[in-house]
């Protein structure tokens, strides 16, 4: 299945549901572990709809061609 609008934010839905369902203020490892998955799960879902083109493994049904307007605005730093 290949994202769309649609489909990133129904994840974006399914992630805060889940999310609900964590103990807040548990600190078990497995809890904790539970959490930070949601967490980078809702930062890859952000990520992906914020980036409104397809290029190599990020492919958009809505957004079917690379754009080189995009990839201009990015800015490498070095170390």
């Amino acid at each position: 299945m290949l994202r769309d609008a649609a489909s990133l934010a129904e994840t974006a839905a399914t992630l805060d549901e889940l999310a609900g369902h964590v103990p807040a203020q548990d600190s078990d490892p497995a809890w904790l572990e539970i959490r930070n998955l949601i967490t980078l799960g809702r930062a890859v879902v952000a990520a992906a709809a914020s980036r409104e083109e397809s290029r190599g493994a990020h492919t958009r049904d809505d957004f079917p061609g690379s754009s080189d307007e995009w990839m201009l605005r990015q800015v490498m730093a070095s170390a």
